[in-house]
């Protein structure tokens, strides 16, 4: 994006992060879930914020079964990308 657009969209984000609901763990507690040791810090972080019930969109592989195993709504970003091939 460049120009005006980018600058809405900032005006937007700014807007929007204002007013957004932050969840996050303490590093020292994700090390502990079940999934950091396939996923690393970032993702078991996201695995474990997933518990507050939000649909994720990832195009990674690993994360997408873990939410779905956890009965997370989540998304594949690449399954979306194959779809729109076949349309």
């Amino acid at each position: 994006m460049q120009g005006e657009e980018r600058l809405r969209f900032r005006s937007w984000f700014v807007r929007t992060v204002e007013h957004a609901i932050e969840y996050c763990d303490e590093s020292r507690l994700v090390v502990k879930d079940q999934a950091f040791d396939r996923l690393g810090l970032t993702d078991a972080a996201i695995a474990a914020v997933s518990r507050h019930s939000y649909l994720f969109l990832t195009d990674d592989l690993e994360l997408h079964v873990t939410l779905l195993k956890r009965g997370v709504d989540a998304i594949n970003f690449t399954h979306l990308q194959q779809l729109s091939w076949t349309l």
